[in-house]
């Protein structure tokens, strides 16, 4: 995740993530610039794109690896 400037940043951003259907738990580290996600299941993984555009909306960049 690009455009981060604080640990505010990294939190806003992890409850954005959090709240994507078919996520149960996100965790944004500023330090790192990295998100990771934990899903409901496979089955309910939103695509690269919904959580490009989650990012994004939020006034970041993501960087998918």
């Amino acid at each position: 995740v690009q455009g981060m400037t604080c640990e505010g940043c990294a939190a806003a951003l992890g409850s954005k993530l959090a709240g994507l259907p078919g996520v149960s738990a996100a965790e944004v580290v500023y330090a790192s610039g990295r998100a990771r996600l934990r899903f409901e299941s496979p089955q309910a993984r939103p695509t690269d794109e919904a959580i490009a555009e989650a990012v994004s909306a939020a006034g970041y960049r993501a960087v998918l690896p």
